[in-house]
């Protein structure tokens, strides 16, 4: 290292750098790509060749775990990204890619909007409200004349302020109200 002066060649390079310098881009793969990743991976391939020796194959694996552990303790990658990348690669090499894949599927679109919280008026009421007969009945007449985006946020308003209502979104309480009085 010091002979060939190789770490004092590649700071000139980074330093000065030539347009066809491709230290910088090899550098930087190797701190912030899955340099260690492919290295082990390469390691692996030729382990499981059959025309490598046996003392060929302890030494590939000896040099793939100076890898994870050099890796670790440089602090470049962790414990858990090393076991991620271990079922990542028994996965490849395993009959069970297909599972994985449905395992991991999406599902179903989601719909657009919030859910519907599936309460009733009733259920929204608080516990301060005594005759909820009455209160539902005062909504009914006041909804039958007061119908705008404006009114029922009026009336929203009022319960929250007299706490007739629990905490509930406009949507909830809109949604409720069209259930209870859909046929009025």
């Amino acid at each position: 290292f010091t002979e060939n002066k190789l770490a004092q060649s590649l700071l000139n390079k980074l330093e000065n750098p030539n347009n066809d310098s491709t230290v910088p881009a090899v550098l930087a793969w190797l701190y912030f790509g899955q340099s260690f990743e492919r290295m082990v991976e390469k390691g692996e391939e030729l382990r499981k060749s059959l025309d490598i020796s046996y003392l060929q194959k302890f030494m590939i694996a000896a040099t793939n775990k100076i890898l994870v552990f050099r890796s670790i303790k440089l602090g470049f990658r962790t414990k858990a990204d090393w076991e991620k990348h271990r079922q990542l690669m028994q996965l490849v090499d395993g009959d069970s890619v297909m599972d994985w894949a449905i395992e991991n599927f999406p599902g179903e679109k989601k719909k657009a909007g919030r859910k519907k919280t599936g309460m009733s008026l009733a259920e929204m009421f608080s516990h301060r409200v005594e005759d909820k007969e009455l209160l539902q009945n005062r909504i009914e007449e006041y909804i039958k004349t007061k119908h705008t985006n404006q009114d029922l946020a009026r009336l929203k308003i009022a319960l929250d302020e007299l706490e007739y209502i629990k905490p509930v979104e406009i949507k909830p309480l809109r949604d409720a109200l069209a259930e209870q009085y859909a046929d009025k």
